[in-house]
């Protein structure tokens, strides 16, 4: 059939159009995604080699009430009197109480710190002091305190810190950049230094949404959640992570789309292999419907001129489909296959991580194989 000139310009209308659909498609998803990422601000904490090597982060508690207060404040007062008689082990006990009856008044982690490098107690007075600089922060004594922590910690410890620090300034410095993979390695390399670097996982799980790596990110943002429960903003990374994790596919529609060859696919994002799919089945459907006329012998009976009657065989023309079951098996299986496929990956997406903790999943692919005769045989294979 020849086509007009006006229906080839229609035709070559309608591909530009559904191009430009997909390529506008495409870049909202893009916008979308980034948009996304920057739902939640990047921390920028003032994280310094001192704050690297402390032993362990203050864990945020309930204010303080009057009751307690006061009964901190009676035994600081013990802790005071002891101390300045010398006895150094009764007044850290007594700070010790006090701190656990207020753990939120700087004088009192001041002076257990003290006191336990008095008795000396080294790990315990790093502690201490680091805990103070938490609660503390912008006091007068910052650097004084910095100073006693940097004299009490090994080398090797300082050494670490500095590297933390340095990690986590190229981390942000790379984020500014939008280099996501260099920034992704710099926060990495700040968390193996500190595992217990709550905002270097929080930063680097926006840095992996830039990257689309999205259960890699929600599995940073639970680790910051469970080293600080308590943060400002754990409400907003909760509902964060909800959100990330409803946008994985769910197994039940992939399966009901996978009626349809490749829509499954489709669903799971898997369009090359949708378009084959539903290529193999359309294959298989026009295979199952080729018919092809034939002349067969067909037995008739007659009636002679005496009134009897005869059998004889005449030529009768007739209408075969020949491929009908190969082509239905083609089309079945495509179907078949793409439930699966559909409901493998769906269900991998949707329920997590494998060993190494990235993101895992089955999928049907493309293979074409030799046989004998130098034919070649084009089928699929599951492969992670």
């Amino acid at each position: 059939m020849i086509m007009s000139r006006t229906n080839v310009r229609r035709a070559s209308v309608r591909r530009v159009s559904v191009l430009r659909a997909l390529a506008l498609a495409l870049a909202a998803g893009a916008v979308a995604s980034r948009a996304s990422a920057q739902d939640l601000p990047l921390k920028r904490p003032p994280v310094t080699a001192i704050t690297a090597a402390c032993p362990a982060r203050p864990s945020a508690t309930e204010a303080t009430v009057a009751t307690q207060h006061d009964e901190a404040n009676r035994l600081a007062s013990l802790g005071e009197a002891a101390e300045l008689e010398g006895n150094h082990t009764a007044a850290r006990d007594y700070y010790a109480q006090a701190a656990k009856l207020d753990p939120r008044e700087p004088s009192i982690a001041y002076r257990l710190a003290r006191e336990h490098e008095e008795i000396p107690d080294t790990a315990s007075a790093v502690r201490e002091y680091c805990r103070y600089l938490s609660i503390a922060q912008g006091s007068s004594d910052t650097a004084q305190t910095t100073a006693r922590i940097r004299a009490l910690v090994p080398r090797s410890t300082l050494t670490r810190g500095e590297n933390v620090a340095r990690s986590f300034a190229r981390g942000l410095s790379r984020y500014d950049a939008q280099d996501w993979d260099g920034s992704a390695t710099a926060f990495s390399a700040a968390i193996e230094g500190d595992t217990v670097l709550a905002d270097a996982y929080y930063d680097r799980a926006l840095v992996r949404q830039h990257q689309g790596r999205i259960i890699d990110a929600i599995h940073d943002l639970d680790r910051y959640l469970a080293l600080d429960p308590t943060a400002d903003d754990a409400t907003a990374v909760s509902g964060r992570v909800a959100e990330m994790r409803g946008s994985f596919p769910s197994t039940g529609t992939a399966v009901a789309l996978g009626i349809i060859p490749g829509g499954g696919q489709f669903y799971t994002h898997q369009p090359l292999l949708g378009a084959f799919l539903l290529a193999a089945a359309g294959g298989g459907v026009f295979l199952a419907i080729q018919s092809k006329t034939v002349t067969v012998l067909v037995d008739s009976t007659f009636t002679g001129p005496f009134g009897t009657t005869y059998t004889q065989q005449v030529p009768v023309q007739e209408k075969q489909h020949p491929n009908t079951i190969a082509g239905l098996g083609i089309a079945g299986a495509a179907m078949v296959i793409g439930m699966v496929d559909a409901a493998l990956v769906a269900h991998a997406r949707s329920s997590g991580v494998n060993e190494t903790g990235s993101e895992a999943h089955m999928a049907w692919v493309p293979v074409i194989a030799p046989m004998s005769g130098g034919r070649m045989a084009l089928g699929l294979s599951l492969t992670p």
